[in-house]
């Protein structure tokens, strides 16, 4: 039986695009073949997943019989060293989110290959990223590791640094940093966007100063984690009190199989007027998000789950989800949670893009300066 094994210490570098705009990580790994370094053409498949094991991210569509990316990145593999730019769009794949990218040091690289005569394989455990996003310029690859690495070694790990800072000058947007710790780094720009005040899901009161759009995942851990830790203090401090108005809206991702339909079923779990409550359940529950899981969960609150699932079973409400997706698309939102804070207004919300499950005094902060006129 064939035996797959990946080794990544020194090796290992990881960089984020600047911007706003679809994000890369470089990776450089090692692979063996029943314990020998492979050597040639590989066909690897590539996926996020986050803290709970959940796939955030994968080079491409995946699968619906065995949730494995459908088509492979071919690359070359020298003495068992291969180098992959995450997000590449020119080798066919997906863009990484600038969410991802942000909460990256949660974030675990899952491989498959295939050599080319024994079908595919995962590789396991899943390998730990550490990425972040400098504003200064690269380091300097050829400098001295802060762990001398062995002297048998140090010719060939010298020469591979050497290669990747070749590969990164040829990605003129990269920048990068060494597997070992960097100093703190400046947050980016801030971003703002326009964003239309159409129909969704809110909370507060309708004359509150400041308004808060939030795009979610159901099958998103970080949305999970933003629901769980950080939502409870915004609504305490400023829903209740009347000073936000909370919009949810969704934002199904692709590789998310089951998040369109948790969306739905959010939204006919409000035709009973009962959508928060069914946001809890889902969010308790979001490794199971199946028709027959969003039924039970229909009953655990209370609701006519004959009515819900008529609703469910109809997508009454996949347009209402399209076109959520489709207005995140259009404020240049690609990944969750992703969060619009303004000025409320009637028709139109002009506000600051917050990416990511910040912490509370991040969003506290960003809504005292909306409240104060301090943009």
């Amino acid at each position: 039986m064939r035996e797959l094994t990946i080794g990544v210490a020194v090796l290992a570098v990881c960089a984020a695009a600047f911007g706003d705009g679809p994000q890369q990580i470089v990776y450089r790994g090692r692979i063996t073949v029943d314990a020998q370094p492979f050597d040639g053409p590989g066909h690897f498949r590539f996926a996020l997943v986050d803290a709970d094991g959940e796939i955030v991210w994968t080079n491409a569509a995946v699968s619906k019989d065995d949730g494995i990316p459908k088509t492979a990145v071919t690359l070359q593999v020298k003495d068992g060293i291969y180098t992959v730019v995450l997000g590449d769009e020119r080798l066919g794949m997906q863009p990484v989110s600038t969410a991802l990218v942000e909460q990256a040091d949660a974030l675990k690289l899952r491989i498959w290959f295939d050599d080319g005569k024994h079908g595919v394989g995962r590789i396991e455990p899943d390998q730990p990223l550490t990425i972040a996003q400098p504003a200064s310029p690269p380091p300097d690859l050829n400098a001295q590791p802060a762990v001398a690495p062995p002297a048998d070694r140090s010719d060939l790990i010298l020469q591979e640094l050497r290669e990747i800072r070749a590969l990164l000058e040829r990605q003129a947007r990269i920048s990068v940093r060494d597997v070992t710790p960097a100093p703190p780094v400046q947050r980016p720009q801030p971003v703002y966007v326009k964003l239309p005040l159409k129909e969704g899901m809110a909370l507060g009161s309708p004359d509150a100063p400041v308004t808060m759009v939030e795009f979610t995942d159901f099958q998103c851990g970080f949305c999970r984690r933003f629901h769980e830790q950080t939502f409870p203090q915004i609504r305490k401090q400023f829903i209740d009190t009347g000073r936000l108005r909370y919009i949810s809206r969704n934002l199904a991702l692709q590789f998310h199989q089951d998040a369109a339909k948790a969306a739905q079923a959010s939204l006919c779990a409000a035709d009973q007027g009962k959508y928060w409550e069914m946001r809890d359940e889902i969010f308790k529950h979001s490794n199971a998000l199946k028709p027959a899981d969003l039924a039970a969960y229909a009953g655990n609150i209370g609701l006519d789950v004959q009515k819900f699932n008529a609703c469910l079973n109809s997508d009454a409400h996949m347009e209402r989800v399209r076109q959520d997706g489709a207005d995140a698309g259009a404020a240049g939102i690609t990944g969750t949670p992703s969060f619009v804070i303004g000025k409320s207004a009637k028709d139109l919300l002009d506000g600051i893009k917050i990416v990511g499950a910040k912490p509370f005094p991040d969003f506290q902060a960003e809504i005292m300066r909306t409240m104060n006129n301090e943009r």
